[in-house]
Formats: C-alpha cells, structure tokens, sequence
C-alpha cells in the first residue's frame, strides 16, 4: 500500500480527487478492446453551460466508471461532475477537461494551439541466457531501458528506446530508429549490450517495437488551463495589433467548465499530475500554487495572444 503521509500518497490522492470531480477525456489503453473516443464537444445548454460529449461508439462502460470516480471525496469537491448518459454515444457532463494530445485539435477547432507531434519507438529485448542477471531498475541516459517485463530462468524481455524522430511521421515500424536505440544502448550500456548480442542470444525484430507520438507545444511548454472564449479573444485583446505592450485591464473571458491539459512531450510523468493540480485549483477557484507570469506561460490562450502581437 501506499502511507497516507508520503509524498507519493499525497500525489495519489490528488489524483485522486481529481479523477472524482472531472470527466477526462483519456481513456486507460486496454489490449484488444474497442476505445470509445471522444469526436465532438459542443455547448448543450448555454444558460447552464453544460457540455455535451459525442463519441465513437458506446460509452455505456466508461460512463458507469466515471459516476463511480464521482462518489471519492464528492463532499468536499466544489466541482461536481453531473454526467448524464443522453444516448449511447453521448454524455453531458459540467466539467470537462480535455487531455488527449493532439487529437485535441480536433474537438476545439477554433482555438489555436500551437502544437507538434513527434515520432517516437520502443524495440524490445529478449536475452535467452541462464546466466543473465536482469536488470533491477530503469536505467536512463539518453535513452532508457526498463527492468524484464516477462521474466524466465533463461528468457529476459526488455523495452528500450526511445527514438526521437523529428522528420518521420509514419505510423511504420522504421530499422533505423530500432539502429539508432540499439546504438544508444551500445553506447551507454557496452557490457550489457555485448551480452545481449553474444552468440546471437537476442531477439530484436519489427514484430517486438512499437511506435507512437508524443505531443508536444512549438514552445516546448504544456498547455494547461481553461479554454478561452475565442469569439471574444480577438476583440479583448485587439490593442496588442498596435502595441505589443499594451496594458489590458479587464481578465480573459474563458469557458466555462471547459479546460485542456496537453503538450507534455516526453516529461509527462513528471509534470503532467502538477498540471492537473493547477487545474483543480482552478476548478475551485482557489489561490494559484505557482505564480502568475508561470500560469501566463502554460494558459492555452498564449499562442493566439502572440499572433496579436505579430499583428497576424
């Protein structure tokens, strides 16, 4: 189990409290099961400003599992989620956040977000030797390389990579990028790779990679915060066409319920629960945990206010 008192645990738990309040449109992968991904957000009702989510397929599983998230913690959340199933492929919910990377564009088609995606693979390992000591820990230099997923007396599978891709968007298992992961690991691990390669006592091939994208902003930040009205954005801030300097007094007209969590790139383990942190807090409308020039820095509104300045 996990002590209640350790930073661990309060991550959890934050987690949580999170997953109890929000409808997060990122389903768990689950092998060989159909994903019911969301294909439309649209405003259901604008005097309530509720959200009404249409989807790919049926949502039946995914919404009974969102209502039971709801019961953790529902007194002391000041969000509540109202999910309410309206069709087999539609819910509603009062607050949404949408973090499914770059498919995000897809649902909000009149925002600007500046993103990018990058190629990523992974090739796996296996060493067939009695003698192999497997590896206790993830080990990370350029790359990484993970402890035996599946684990025998002589069969040793590991997962290693992983390429960074910047010119390739093909969905393909490609040999250089498998080329360029085993040279990385030769390079770093030179005693645990002349193993692996020894007698040709490893297995490496196309069927053992896999191959995704990570998304990632032009400016390498996330994007994390409410999503602005941009029907009122350009009019707002309309000044800065004239003076990138100018000082706007009144504060951003956002959604309502509406917020986005994307553009984590390769760091998302690390910076992707603060992020939903800020989003919480922005949810209960409490004090701000960083400052506000850092808010500035990761609110989705940046890249739409910089065209302004550009006077694009």
């Amino acid at each position: 189990g996990v002590k209640a008192g350790s930073a661990f645990g309060k991550l959890a738990g934050m987690v949580a409290r999170l997953a109890g309040c929000l409808h997060l449109l990122d389903f768990a992968f689950k092998e060989d099961a159909e994903l019911a991904l969301p294909t439309k957000i649209s405003a259901s009702n604008m005097i309530t400003k509720r959200w009404r989510l249409t989807y790919t397929s049926d949502i039946s599983d995914h919404t009974s599992t969102i209502a039971n998230a709801n019961a953790y913690n529902n007194a002391e959340s000041a969000a509540k989620l109202a999910l309410e199933k309206k069709a087999k492929n539609e819910a509603e919910a009062d607050i949404v956040v949408i973090c499914n990377a770059a498919a995000a564009v897809d649902l909000l088609p009149d925002q600007t977000l500046d993103i990018k995606t990058i190629r990523g693979q992974i090739d796996q390992l296996t060493i067939n030797s009695a003698r192999h000591q497997a590896l206790q820990a993830v080990i990370c230099h350029q790359g990484y390389i993970t402890p035996p997923r599946q684990s025998t007396a002589i069969a040793h599978q590991y997962h290693f990579g992983a390429s960074y891709d910047l010119a390739n968007d093909s969905a393909q298992i490609c040999e250089q990028s498998s080329n360029y992961n085993m040279a990385k690991l030769r390079h770093y691990l030179p005693s645990f790779t002349a193993e692996a390669i020894a007698e040709n006592k490893h297995q490496l091939g196309e069927s053992a990679a896999r191959v995704g994208f990570r998304c990632t902003s032009k400016d390498y930040m996330p994007i994390t915060g409410p999503v602005p009205d941009s029907s009122s954005l350009v009019e707002q801030f309309a000044l800065y066409r004239k003076n990138a300097k100018a000082f706007i007094p009144n504060a951003m007209k956002n959604q309502t319920g509406l917020f986005i969590n994307i553009g984590f790139g390769s760091r998302g383990y690390t910076s992707a629960p603060y992020c939903a942190w800020i989003i919480e807090q922005y949810i209960r409308q409490s004090v701000m945990p960083i400052e506000h020039r850092l808010l500035a820095k990761l609110h989705p509104a940046r890249f739409a206010i910089k065209q302004l300045k550009r006077n694009q």
